[in-house]
């Protein structure tokens, strides 16, 4: 879904028009259990990444596992780096 913002100014009696095009994410909301959260909450790779980026990380991560387990191993292996290196 795309939401369009028409925006028109005014300048020395000419009008121009500026369009905007902000994109638009359908949201939910799930329900998970308090350890759940912890457990998603210890997979950050930094402070602000989202619920939705550690999310779509794992299932990354677990489709990989499928196909090509080395891959996936060297995904870990760099998330865990990453960590490291955010500690310091």
């Amino acid at each position: 879904m795309v939401t369009t913002i028409q925006i028109s100014l005014y300048s020395d009696k000419k009008i121009y028009k500026v369009y905007h095009v902000i994109p638009v994410m359908d949201i939910t909301t799930i329900k998970l259990n308090k350890q759940t959260k912890d457990r998603i909450d210890k997979l950050r790779s930094y402070r602000r990444e989202s619920y939705d980026d550690i999310l779509q990380k794992i299932l990354e991560i677990l489709n990989l596992v499928r196909t090509e387990p080395d891959r996936a191993r060297s995904k870990l292996v760099a998330i865990d780096k990453l960590k490291a290196s955010e500690k310091k």
